[in-house]
């Protein structure tokens, strides 16, 4: 009776055993049956360069190599319709501006309009904005200026259509839509080529309808900006704190404090995300995610109003070195998490050639790795490129050189698990691929990316493979991890 219980209970134990090895195998199937390259590359700003020639990559190669893109209108329509027809089937997003969101003629100046400021000239209204600003239809600033001093002088001739809805009646602009210093002036930089670059009061409703209205424009395309593809927007310098707007000696008139800066963020962006997930609209919205402190949760307040964030000083200093080890863990604990959402991670490595191209060779490597510790395999997107210069003094961004590296085209298949502390002295985390392994050492400041022949799935790893996912392993406590264990559940 005892013997004939004892294999009533195996056969039990061993057809639960079974059925989930059986539940698990598919996952250890999918992961080696379709090996994919979980390293996506990104173009930023600039279409990409060789690095060793400066030419441009051809449309057939840009396509094959690239599976997301940010740029303004004048790259994107300059290279985006060729990698289209070459076969590019990746994300391609249009760059706008957000905190110096207005471009004015370079005639304008800080000072408040009065009632005997005077309207646009011919001049100023022919003036050229770049096609990252809102307003870079010719005349676009001028419209807004005129309806502030049409305001004062109740001039409705200067009233405009600043939703570009028929439905609804033009408006009057007003001073409020403009970022101020204490002393009431306007807060602006001049970029010293063209122009002066106004910060806009994102908390306003009326410049929310005008911002969102120009950037649907783009997406359906109009006789002023024909449609060229792009499928979202993409906004740079979404500021998590005001350390950008008080830079200036002084805080900005329209905030209290800077948590209620950020919540003015918050507002437009919710704003803008929802004009273009409704109506029929299903366009993405991204951002570069700026001016926060690194501790793992700075995203999180915008997880459900971007479908992508933008790292781009990922694990690197601003072509200064590496961040702490306590900094990069960080960027890892909010990557994951915003992949966990469901949302796109764009890790953006600014390493510099001016150390020496073997640093600069050794951090790209570094930072590649470190991007495959938090990868899903589907929603990251990785760049490498040459904030070159002195790090103590003024260096510049080489966007557009592209260094490619084989490490980019390893077949590793998807994430086996999350990432997992190795060792302590030196730190390092490792993670496991269908194909490979990931090693980041925080201490030598290197990365390890190798492949390995794919897991395979025979009865018996499946069996292994699930024990060893098991909170118990050596389930019959004899000092080994093997198929006797099952029986022991």
């Amino acid at each position: 009776m005892k013997r004939q219980l004892i294999i009533a209970l195996t056969v039990v134990v061993f057809s639960y055993i079974l059925i989930r090895s059986l539940h698990y195998s598919q996952f250890v199937y999918a992961q080696s049956s379709s090996v994919i390259k979980p390293t996506k590359l990104s173009i930023i700003y600039t279409s990409p360069q060789s690095e060793n020639t400066g030419v441009a990559l051809t449309p057939a190669a840009a396509a094959q190599k690239f599976q997301v893109a940010v740029w303004a209108r004048n790259q994107g329509t300059a290279s985006l319709p060729a990698y289209l027809t070459a076969g590019f089937t990746g994300i391609a997003v249009q760059y706008y501006i957000l905190n110096e969101a207005l471009s004015a003629p370079p005639t304008f100046t800080d000072v408040v309009p009065t009632a005997s400021t005077p309207y646009c000239t011919s001049t100023e209204k022919n003036y050229q904005a770049y096609s990252s600003n809102i307003d870079s239809f010719k005349g676009d600033f001028c419209l807004i200026h005129d309806s502030i001093i049409g305001r004062l002088h109740n001039d409705a001739a200067k009233k405009f259509d600043h939703d570009l809805d028929p439905a609804t009646p033009p408006i009057w602009a007003d001073e409020t839509w403009f970022v101020h210093r204490t002393d009431t002036g306007r807060r602006y930089i001049s970029t010293g080529q063209i122009g002066k670059q106004f910060y806009a009061n994102h908390n306003h409703p009326d410049w929310q309808a005008y911002f969102t209205a120009r950037c649907l424009e783009q997406m359906h395309g109009s006789p002023r900006y024909p449609s060229f593809g792009m499928n979202g927007i993409y906004l740079d310098n979404l500021d998590l704190s005001w350390r950008r707007y008080t830079n200036m000696g002084s805080t900005p008139k329209e905030f209290a404090a800077s948590s209620d800066f950020v919540q003015s963020e918050i507002n437009f962006v919710s704003h803008l995300y929802s004009a273009l997930h409704t109506n029929g609209n299903n366009f993405l919205l991204f951002a570069n995610l700026t001016e926060g402190s690194d501790s793992g949760s700075d995203w999180d307040q915008f997880t459900s109003i971007l479908d992508g964030g933008l790292q781009e000083d990922f694990l690197l200093n601003w072509g200064r070195g590496p961040y702490s080890s306590t900094i990069a863990l960080n960027q890892f604990r909010q990557a994951e998490k915003w992949i966990g959402a469901g949302r796109h991670y764009m890790a953006v490595a600014p390493g510099n050639m001016w150390y020496s191209r073997t640093r600069f060779d050794r951090e790209a490597l570094y930072t590649l790795a470190g991007q495959l510790l938090v990868t899903d395999g589907t929603r990251t997107s990785f760049k490498y490129y040459n904030d070159y210069g002195d790090p103590a003094g003024s260096r510049t961004q080489y966007y557009e050189q592209f260094y490619d590296y084989p490490e980019y085209y390893y077949q590793l298949g998807l994430p086996l698990g999350p990432r997992y502390q190795y060792t302590t002295n030196p730190l390092v985390y490792k993670r496991d691929f269908a194909c490979g392994q990931v090693s980041v050492d925080f201490t030598a400041i290197t990365g390890t990316i190798t492949q390995s022949t794919c897991q395979t799935s025979s009865f018996k790893q499946i069996i292994l493979d699930y024990l060893k996912n098991s909170p118990a392993s050596d389930l019959n406590h004899d000092g080994k991890v093997n198929i006797i264990d099952a029986f022991w559940l």
